[in-house]
């Protein structure tokens, strides 16, 4: 897995880990090893982020506010992305569609604000699971109605 770092942009700290086989467990994994060295780091050095009780991490990104956790993650899903429900099916199972470029759809979680990460993560899979269900139906021209 490819680990990166990006500070003080639109968010304090953004993290990206890249993992080229469909893994989620094992990036999800890494996420919270690194999260908690960080973590470490930051209380040696009396540091730490700003926390609301209610709202979870505050950071200067309203769409961030909550744990602060979103998950990107890319999917080749050719029948999904020609599917005209396409945004509706997605913003049900909380993902957003950053880009759709020769059929392979960019996802991100988008719904932060009183989930935990192990929530997020784990709504993320069950969604990956009902996109793959959806695309192999739609490859054999079934309905996807049901799982919609």
């Amino acid at each position: 897995a490819m680990v990166g770092a990006w500070t003080n942009h639109e968010n304090h700290l953004e993290m990206i880990i890249q993992h080229s086989r469909p893994d989620l467990n094992y990036v999800y994994k890494k996420f919270v090893d690194i999260y908690i060295q960080f973590r470490r780091i930051l209380k040696r050095k009396e540091m730490a982020w700003i926390r609301h009780r209610r709202l979870g991490i505050v950071t200067t990104s309203p769409k961030h506010f909550g744990t602060g956790l979103t998950i990107q993650c890319s999917i080749r899903a050719p029948f999904l992305a020609a599917h005209a429900k396409l945004t509706r099916i997605l913003r049900k199972r909380s993902l957003e569609l950053k880009t759709n470029a020769d059929d392979i759809l960019n996802l991100e979680t988008i719904h932060t604000l009183g989930r935990s990460e192990w929530q997020i993560a784990k709504d993320l899979g069950n969604a990956l699971i009902d996109l793959s269900r959806m695309e192999k139906a739609l490859a054999k021209n079934k309905p996807i109605d049901q799982i919609i």
